[in-house]
């Protein structure tokens, strides 16, 4: 349950429009949510440990000028990788 939460809103902002695509989109597309989770993790250290991953306890979520400038650049890269997924034609994309 705990790992649901932490990844609802990586499926909300990343699966809306996948669902109706072809089969073979499913493997991208998980691809591109697992890599997404795991930049959940990275950029939420705490988060990482609530659930059990370690590999970012030695270290504390970045609020600063930098650290957010990083958050939103990883949000870009996951919205490209979503549009190229879904192709330039796509609605909400």
């Amino acid at each position: 349950m705990r790992i649901l939460r932490l990844f609802f809103p990586v499926i909300i902002l990343l699966g809306s429009d996948v669902a109706s695509h072809a089969q073979s989109a499913s493997d991208k597309f998980r691809k591109l949510a697992e890599d997404a989770y795991e930049d959940v993790l990275r950029l939420s250290p705490e988060r990482a440990t609530m659930v059990g991953r370690h590999e970012y306890s030695d270290r504390w979520s970045d609020y600063s000028t930098d650290g957010l400038r990083e958050r939103k650049e990883t949000f870009r890269r996951w919205m490209k990788r979503k549009r190229a997924l879904l192709g330039s034609g796509s609605a909400g994309g």
